[in-house]
């Protein structure tokens, strides 16, 4: 039976609507792994439970949202988190039970997400990439099964193709745009994807733009609104 189906016919929620809804923010677990696809294929032993987990802030909201599209599987799989922040990308990954290594310049982490015997964090600039690479190998890490960037005040394009040395040939590099940022003014869909074509004409002569569309959640700029735009990459063949 389909999980949505399974939670309303369990009368764990009134509608499927609302299961898939809790379903695609990662709030519902099939024997203790967080599920994203409505559609999964539930067996009559499963332990199915409904958590109450949330995630440290809106930057995993947003993140799960827009992987829920895909099939992946984040279980003991090497994650790097640029610009982790609070930890809303770190967040997601690690109640996927991935091993994730977060990147920032200051230390702003959720203490949960410190605490977590599956995160590691390594201070540095990723404009600096010869300390980056240094720091990484003392921890006896080079290449990582998924990368993740969520970064302010700081074009993509500064670094962004440097990631393809950190990558294999079946990572998948995950990266938000914030065109307020770079405007410094908030965006509207339009502008955003706009803007967004633009960048995917320069991704596209190093990576295989696998995906690319707006980010359900918005950003704030000024306490206003702004749109995002999430790409999915790979490394070209």
């Amino acid at each position: 039976m389909r999980l949505d189906r399974f939670l309303v016919d369990k009368k764990l929620v009134k509608s499927r609507s609302k299961a898939q809804n809790l379903i695609s923010l990662g709030l519902v677990k099939v024997n203790g792994n967080v599920i994203l696809k409505s559609a999964y294929e539930v067996k009559p032993d499963n332990d199915v439970e409904i958590t109450q987990g949330t995630f440290v802030s809106r930057g995993g909201y947003k993140l799960v949202n827009f992987l829920s599209r895909f099939d992946f599987d984040f279980n003991q799989k090497l994650v790097l988190d640029i610009g982790c922040s609070t930890g809303g990308f770190s967040d997601f990954f690690l109640k996927n039970n991935a091993k994730v290594f977060g990147v920032d310049v200051n230390d702003v982490l959720d203490k949960s997400i410190k605490e977590n015997e599956n995160f590691t964090f390594v201070k540095a600039n990723i404009l600096d990439l010869n300390d980056f690479e240094d720091k990484l190998k003392k921890h006896n890490v080079s290449k990582f099964d998924f990368i993740s960037v969520d970064v302010s005040n700081l074009r993509l394009e500064y670094f962004i193709f440097d990631l393809k040395e950190f990558m294999h040939e079946n990572s998948y590099l995950i990266v938000l745009f914030k065109p307020a940022y770079v405007l410094n003014k908030s965006v509207d869909d339009e502008l955003a994807l706009s803007l967004a074509e633009e960048l995917k004409g320069k991704l596209a002569k190093s990576f295989e733009v696998v995906s690319f569309e707006l980010s359900e959640l918005k950003g704030k700029v000024k306490n206003q609104g702004s749109s995002e735009v999430f790409f999915l990459l790979k490394l070209k063949k």
